[in-house]
């Protein structure tokens, strides 16, 4: 059968038009497709948003909450912490060493070399931290010190603080930096925590932080020599002086300061070792320059160290 040109005309238009509809109903599919998935898109990114904000939200409060933790040591009362306020703060954290208790002749040799002449006039106070995991090794240990100084720590020269269990985080699966071992990077973790805490009890005891171990001996006139070195150092910006080259201990810092070091601590317990965490602390507060004083004013008494694998060298150089 024949088909005409009329016909055949015909048809062709058919055929554009159904092209063109086809045409028209795809792309309106794809239009409606585009702008629901702009919809869906736009309400993702809000969700994500206020996520963000909650996370934001959270993040600050966990912050808060962890400086409000450290914030409220538990063995003495916080509105029971100052009398007066002093010059020094010696914070000392202590623990239990195999075959050695160290602990009662460095309180003596630093009550003894910063005794003032009225009993009322102590410029130190020394903030004891019992940060061992065995409770009644922490407990007798108190008891004993409690009984030895009782008028300094009725006084409020001495401070008797404990940390309560639940401010530990899980130290058993902690993540491997430095190449350390296991044991080592949970007693470095949890040193840099109880270092932290004893920190912010701390804070505002006196005009000024120093940290020290519970196994040093200090010179006669330490206090003095560390009064001569900050008027040295007057005219510089600094937020630490060194009173020992290496490790954590000897270092004095403004008392205002050291809440911003807890926070350091604890914020990266787990990462770094705290004398990497000190240089990453300086850089922070600008201090470009590290001011030591010699020659040096404690040395180590013995020969075991908090973690049981390490052991000292006897320093030799020290002159009483």
């Amino acid at each position: 059968m024949r088909i005409s040109s009329y016909a055949k005309k015909n048809w062709i238009k058919f055929f554009v038009v159904l092209v063109f509809l086809s045409y028209v109903v795809h792309f309106n599919r794809l239009t409606i497709e585009y702008m629901y998935d702009n919809v869906t898109v736009s309400g993702i990114l809000k969700q994500q948003r206020e996520a963000i904000k909650e996370i934001e939200v959270t993040d600050n409060h966990v912050i808060k909450k962890d400086v409000a933790d450290i914030m409220k040591p538990t063995f003495v009362p916080d509105n029971d912490r100052v009398s007066t306020k002093g010059f020094l703060t010696i914070g000392i954290p202590t623990v239990q060493r195999k075959g050695a208790v160290y602990i009662f002749s460095t309180l003596e040799s630093l009550v003894n070399n910063s005794r003032p002449k009225t009993k009322h006039a102590w410029e130190v106070k020394i903030v004891i931290l019992f940060a061992d995991t065995n409770k009644t090794y922490n407990d007798e240990l108190a008891k004993n010190i409690t009984i030895v100084y009782h008028d300094l720590i009725d006084q409020k020269v001495m401070h008797l603080v404990t940390i309560p269990g639940n401010y530990y985080p899980d130290l058993d699966h902690l993540k491997i930096t430095y190449n350390d071992s296991t044991v080592r990077v949970k007693w470095r973790s949890k040193q840099n925590l109880d270092y932290a805490y004893l920190m912010a009890y701390s804070a505002n005891l006196s005009q000024y932080y120093l940290q020290l171990e519970d196994d040093l001996l200090t010179r006669e006139g330490y206090l003095d020599n560390i009064k001569e070195f900050i008027k040295e150092h007057k005219k510089h910006d600094w937020a630490m002086l060194d009173f020992n080259e290496s490790g954590f201990i000897g270092k004095l810092y403004h008392s205002p300061d050291i809440v911003k070091l807890a926070t350091v601590l604890k914020s990266f317990f787990n990462e770094k070792p705290c004398d990497y965490l000190i240089s990453d602390f300086l850089k922070l507060m600008l201090q470009q320059k590290r001011y030591y004083y010699k020659p040096k004013l404690f040395r180590h008494l013995g020969l075991h160290s908090s973690l049981s694998i390490n052991k000292r060298v006897t320093d030799h150089h020290f002159k009483r």
